[in-house]
């Protein structure tokens, strides 16, 4: 074989190595989503809030992160259903909140919060929904959040909507997802997380098939989910989706805004008028200031 077609061949050869890389890429890249194979089967869910009473472990911005997250879900809902037409059914659900201390059996959601685990050393938070076995609807759900790890890690504001945030998932029944970071990944490193995590595409694409016989118009419904896991059709990107400031804390706007000031600072001081402007005034104050030199040095000395 003479060098022209051995070159031809091992460019061939690359290509195909190449194109066999990337689709291992690709792979990769493919992020899946469990289903807990049942649903509810009206559209606003009723969620109660009920604080503890006289405990010395209780900080008030556990349940102001708690009612954050329910917002935050409900915001990303509906953004999820403008932006994806296909699935505009899912701005007909909702959670509407109430915090009162009662148990009352008209509400779906019940949100509650102990000092430690009280499901297992890690289960800083815990959900269990229970549903009818032959229809997949589900009856009510419980969530439990822990105010701190042992020994002695107290969970933040972030810490608390971020928990939230993934039990929430749970009670819309959504199970995890195999992507490090994402609110619904089974796993959350504390001390690592400064900010409110944000909701993904395929969070809220999972949903849209929880509650897919919502895109029905007329009965006989299928409410049970077809499917146990769920990866995004190739007309939804995965990307994260914004979060409003009012689903942010205080600590968490601050940060950024003066985050956003430094850049802001730094990328004007990068701006070629800009440095023209700061020489510019470096090089008058430098000659005033040797004009007053000169001034002062001609002065007749007095005695």
């Amino acid at each position: 074989m003479d060098r022209k077609k051995t070159l031809h061949l091992l460019l061939i050869l690359n290509l195909v190595l190449a194109l066999s890389g990337f689709d291992q890429t690709h792979a990769q890249q493919q992020h899946s989503l469990e289903l807990e194979r049942a649903t509810w089967n009206h559209s606003t869910l009723r969620v109660l809030l009920t604080p503890p009473n006289n405990v010395s472990w209780w900080k008030p911005y556990y349940l102001d992160a708690t009612v954050r997250a329910i917002s935050q879900w409900n915001h990303g809902i509906l953004h999820f259903a403008s932006n994806y037409t296909a699935y505009s059914y899912l701005s007909n659900l909702r959670m509407t909140l109430t915090v009162a201390p009662t148990n009352d059996s008209v509400f779906d959601i019940f949100i509650s919060w102990t000092e430690t685990p009280a499901y297992g050393a890690d289960a800083i938070g815990k959900s269990f929904l229970w549903s009818n076995g032959e229809t997949g609807i589900y009856i009510d759900s419980s969530i439990y959040l822990s105010s701190k790890m042992l020994p002695n890690y107290v969970l933040s504001e972030v810490d608390m909507q971020n928990i939230a945030l993934h039990e929430l998932g749970h009670s819309l029944g959504l199970g995890h997802i195999n992507r490090t970071g994402d609110v619904m990944h089974l796993n959350y490193p504390l001390k690592t997380f400064t900010q409110v995590r944000p909701l993904s595409t395929l969070d809220l694409y999972g949903v849209s098939i929880v509650f897919q016989w919502m895109s029905n118009s007329s009965p006989p419904y299928h409410y049970r989910p077809q499917q146990s896991s769920v990866t995004l059709p190739p007309s939804i990107a995965f990307q994260y989706l914004p979060i409003s400031n009012a689903d942010l804390p205080l600590s968490q706007l601050l940060r950024t805004f003066i985050q956003n000031l430094i850049n802001n600072v730094m990328n004007l001081i990068k701006r070629p008028e800009t440095v023209i402007l700061i020489v510019a005034t470096g090089v008058i104050l430098l000659v005033a200031a040797l004009i007053l030199a000169g001034r002062r040095l001609k002065r007749p000395k007095t005695r």
